[in-house]
């Protein structure tokens, strides 16, 4: 009688068993929710950086525009700048172009900080240009992955010119009067490079 009663005790801990393996399952395997909650999470972030971009443009506008008043320094605007400013996506040519006249306005400890960075920012990127164009001239390269390559490397490229111009627009101011319409023309130029840059890197 006793084996007849641990039968059911028995098939009642197969059960239990079976239904913890199933919510084990369950738990690793992303539910729709979750991944719903993941996509909102990924457009959220997507627009953060959006309004953080705009944000930033408009401070550097506000701040050509101070004489007017209505500009006040934001520690938080700066921040964002001079980390953003290598990356094109980040800050757009728009706002690079009025941060490099307002980056020599900024304090001496952030002068030579953002120095530093330029100098490690060209550095890293033709280190990393260097090997990706290495990479491309090898015969034997699928066409899907030189696609992909040239186009960070035409981001790399725009890393580089871009920390190129705060070293310049921090360094030594020699010869400034004398140098003025030339550095003007160098500039135009360098926007038409950095367009052209931002071309190949999303086609």
């Amino acid at each position: 009688s006793s084996a007849t009663m641990s039968r059911p005790a028995i098939g009642k801990r197969k059960q239990q068993q079976k239904r913890r393996r199933k919510a084990k399952q369950r738990s690793r395997q992303p539910s729709r929710h979750s991944s719903g909650a993941d996509a909102a999470a990924a457009a959220s972030s997507a627009t953060d950086k959006a309004t953080a971009a705009v944000a930033a443009l408009e401070y550097l506008q506000a701040w050509c525009r101070r004489e007017e008043g209505g500009w006040k320094f934001s520690k938080v605007r700066q921040s964002y700048l001079l980390r953003a400013w290598p990356d094109p996506v980040k800050l757009p040519r728009e706002a690079f172009g009025l941060l490099l006249s307002y980056l020599p306005t900024m304090h001496e400890g952030a002068i030579a900080r953002t120095l530093e960075q330029a100098t490690a920012v060209a550095a890293a990127a033709e280190e990393e240009r260097k090997r990706l164009e290495a990479c491309l001239d090898e015969a034997e390269r699928a066409e899907d992955a030189a696609e992909a390559d040239e186009a960070q490397l035409a981001l790399l490229k725009i890393r580089l010119m871009r920390a190129l111009k705060v070293s310049a627009a921090l360094g030594p101011e020699e010869g400034e009067e004398g140098s003025e319409e030339e550095e003007g023309g160098d500039e135009d130029a360098g926007e038409e490079s950095e367009e052209g840059e931002e071309r190949r890197a999303e086609s």
